[in-house]
């Protein structure tokens, strides 16, 4: 074997191992930035979940409480009255952590109808009776809840 021989298959070694490297390298770059963004597509998936699940609990709130307040022959015990009262104050308030929280995890699409929703609930009110109040969250809770699963919807490219 001669000396340009030796040359040769040396310059040609050397240039597949580098080749080599950069697609490893671009492989782990891109399997890495892959990955990450999966994750962030499942921690915005989980945060619209929390959000329509507490929308939908205040909702639910909102139904059972119009139920029981127009229907006079249905008797409620204090408990249960307690216990729905502290759910809807658990996801009224996990719906305002969200207004911070979100920010780092969720577009400002997300974030102004967060800030509308939380608005409304706000200016609701002063009311003739707690019926009056109840009937005018209702609606309030409904576009909410509607506005939000389609957010989510867009945002996470889920079709229907």
């Amino acid at each position: 074997m001669t000396q340009d021989e030796i040359i040769f298959e040396a310059v040609k070694l050397i240039a597949q191992g580098i080749v080599a490297f950069v697609v490893a390298w671009q492989s782990v770059r891109w399997a890495l930035s892959r990955y990450q963004s999966e994750k962030i597509w499942e921690k915005r998936l989980s945060a619209y979940a929390d959000l329509v699940a507490a929308v939908s609990e205040m909702k639910e709130f909102n139904a059972f409480e119009q139920f029981y307040y127009f229907d006079d022959l249905i008797q409620r015990s204090e408990e249960v009255v307690d216990e729905r009262k502290k759910a809807y104050a658990l996801a009224r308030k996990k719906v305002e952590e969200f207004l911070a929280l979100g920010q780092l995890l969720l577009p400002e699409s997300t974030q102004k109808i967060l800030q509308e929703f939380q608005r409304d609930l706000a200016n609701n009110g002063p009311h003739a009776s707690y019926e009056d109040e109840l009937e005018a969250e209702g609606p309030i809770l409904t576009e909410a809840l509607e506005a939000l699963i389609a957010e989510g919807k867009r945002v996470l490219k889920i079709q229907d």
